[in-house]
């Protein structure tokens, strides 16, 4: 989901890079940004539910808690997938390169935290890649999961649209 989520994010600022100093003069300009993003959203998550239907087919309960992780993975996964929308394309407007050295870096950090031991020390904040496999062993979490994602996306997004005009000046 991180590579997805990536790869959405810079498609469409590379497809829109051309276009967005006249794109920039339109009189619904601030709404560009959000519409952007609610498109990217749109093709993503219809992915994240039939893997998130995939994953959750066994219907395994976790050995620890007992309980089965996969509705809090449903709901964590297109908070996260918006999350990294939201940053990587933010940065893919300076840099095509940054965004996708930013997303490798952080998603092997989420590795590296979310797939081991280390999700059970205060380090799982920092590995916000890697959320739906940090929720799967700790469900506990998933509310505090969802307010972090919830305002990071919306302050990248926030920050996007106040930047849009600024934009202009890296594409040329």
């Amino acid at each position: 989901m991180p590579t997805a989520a990536t790869v959405v994010a810079i498609m469409t600022w590379t497809s829109q890079a051309d276009a967005w100093p006249a794109l920039m003069y339109r009189r619904s300009r601030g709404s560009i940004t959000l519409r952007l993003f609610a498109l990217d959203m749109a093709f993503l998550v219809p992915v994240l539910v039939v893997a998130v239907i995939i994953s959750g087919a066994g219907g395994e309960t976790n050995g620890q808690t007992g309980i089965n992780p996969w509705p809090y993975q449903a709901v964590i996964a297109p908070l996260v997938a918006a999350m990294i929308v939201a940053v990587t394309g933010l940065i893919a407007r300076r840099s095509v390169a940054a965004a996708i050295f930013a997303s490798v870096a952080l998603g092997g950090w989420a590795v590296m935290v979310g797939g081991d031991v280390l999700s059970a020390s205060p380090l799982w904040w920092t590995s916000e890649w890697g959320w739906t496999w940090v929720v799967r062993d700790y469900p506990e979490r998933w509310p505090l999961m969802v307010l972090v994602s919830a305002i990071v996306t919306g302050a990248f997004v926030a920050w996007a649209r106040a930047t849009s005009l600024k934009a202009i000046r890296f594409l040329s």
